[in-house]
Formats: C-alpha cells, structure tokens, sequence
C-alpha cells in the first residue's frame, strides 16, 4: 500500500481524510477480500467508531464531518499505527535477540521512538 504524498494529505478535506483513516484500517484489518465487513466490526469494537460511520466514510462519503467524529477516526488511526510500531519494535527485538545485530537493536530503538511521537500526537 503507497502512502500520498504529505502535500496531497493537507490539500484533503477532512471528510477525505477520515474516509482515507477508515480505509487504510479496513486493509489494513481484513484478512483477505471476504473479510472486510468483519474488519469493520472488529475496528468497531477497537476503536468504538460506529460501524456504520466506517461503512459510510468507504462507500457512501458524506458531504461534511463532525468535528468529534472526524477527532475520534484520526485518534483511532494514530492509535492503529502506534500499535503497528509497537508489533515491529517487537519483531526487531526478537531478530536482534537472534544474533549479533546491532541493526535491528537500532531500528528496534527508532521504532519505539516513532511510536511515542505517534503517541503524543494522539494526545493532543
């Protein structure tokens, strides 16, 4: 999956952004092309956004968002990738437990670093 360019993120409106949040989780959930309405329910029970604001935000776009809606998508995002970096600080730190690998000790490091900036975005 590519990600946009920032420039192409600060042009979206935030309608297109939190539909681009719900979208990048439900790939990033579903387990396969069957499964993308059981990744929006499992989302649901993560997250708490309603199942029917994440089906709308993927195939029925609203024309504008709510102010608390479009927070707790972006919050659910953020989360989403904290929780991403934190799998792959704990994969790098198995590799490097491994052997003799500096690398993945470093990248292990930037990992958690990147996830405590997420963190800290998220609780703004």
């Amino acid at each position: 999956m590519s990600l946009k360019p920032r420039l192409e993120f600060e042009q979206m409106s935030s309608v297109d952004l939190a539909a681009e949040y719900c979208d990048r989780m439900v790939k990033r959930e579903a387990t396969g092309p069957g499964d993308v309405e059981d990744a929006m329910r499992r989302l649901e029970a993560k997250t708490g956004i309603n199942y029917w604001t994440i089906w709308g935000f993927r195939y029925r776009r609203p024309k504008t968002v709510a102010v608390h809606v479009f927070q707790q998508v972006r919050n659910a995002y953020l989360h989403f990738c904290e929780r991403e970096l934190r799998n792959l600080e704990h994969e790098l730190t198995v590799e490097a437990a491994k052997g003799d690998a500096d690398d993945f000790q470093d990248l292990a490091a930037e990992a958690s670093a990147l996830a405590a900036k997420i963190r800290k975005a998220r609780l703004k």
